[in-house]
């Protein structure tokens, strides 16, 4: 499901919500049938960590790709926010992506 969604969000001109909800669907009855067959060991044995991890790779460079794209028109704001991360990161109080998603709601809002 974390790949649909990341697919999703990456090519968001490609995938219809039809093509969504279809994937959503499907993904959720396989995951049903498997678990209701006991077949979901198999799989597990058959998806190595190498293998998801390698997934979870492939999209972190693809959201990595789409966050640049978006910080063009703004590099200033890119960089504000940078820093403020750097620097809320090494603050156990404040969670820095708490302080970024208020962030970016405000300049949406703006």
């Amino acid at each position: 499901m974390k790949a649909i969604g990341a697919s999703a969000i990456v090519q968001a001109g490609a995938i219809t919500p039809g093509m969504l909800y279809g994937a959503g669907i499907v993904t959720g009855l396989v995951w049903l049938v498997l678990g209701v067959t006991n077949l979901i060991g198999v799989v597990a044995k058959l998806a190595a960590k190498p293998v998801v991890w390698s997934i979870m790779l492939g999209f972190g460079f693809l959201f990595i790709a789409e966050g640049v794209k978006m910080m063009l028109p703004t590099p200033w704001l890119a960089g504000m926010a940078m820093v403020l991360t750097l620097f809320l990161l090494s603050s156990p109080r404040i969670p820095a992506m708490f302080v970024l998603l208020v962030l970016g709601g405000v300049v949406a809002l703006w």
